[in-house]
């Protein structure tokens, strides 16, 4: 089973793409997706949550997510054979898009040797920074 990757998502989604590798003349019916989220390598066993999918199914949106969190992702293949060896975690994505550009900058004064420029970094209709940093 191919490690899942990031196909879109939003603020508080992502859709992940899989696809099943060689499956030794096996039937393919489904798939197994786990996830969860990620803190400094450790996933919280907790929240961890598998779905099983049919086997048509090759992308899934993961929904409810925090924006700007780390999220690993495993997928395995059910067939007529059982279910794929558990490779462990394969891929960490982080939900949120980037956020937009801080807005132009605005004169504020000059003094013929230095100009004094100023902007806002969010306006009031972003609140969030979808986890980025903010330099």
């Amino acid at each position: 089973q191919t490690a899942p990757t990031r196909y879109g998502g939003d603020e508080t989604s992502i859709v992940v793409e899989f696809f099943p590798v060689n499956l030794k003349g096996a039937e393919l019916y489904g798939h197994r997706l786990t996830y969860g989220p990620d803190t400094y390598g450790d996933t919280y066993l907790g929240s961890v949550v598998t779905i099983d999918l049919p086997a048509m199914a090759k992308i899934y949106r993961v929904t409810d997510l925090m924006p700007g969190w780390t999220y690993a992702f495993k997928v395995q293949a059910i067939t007529e054979s059982g279910i794929s060896p558990d490779e462990g975690w394969q891929t960490f994505i982080v939900s949120g898009g980037l956020p937009a550009a801080p807005e132009p900058p605005v004169y504020v004064s000059s003094d013929g040797n230095s100009l004094i420029v100023s902007w806002q970094s969010l306006d009031a209709g972003r609140t969030q920074t979808g986890g980025s940093e903010i330099l």
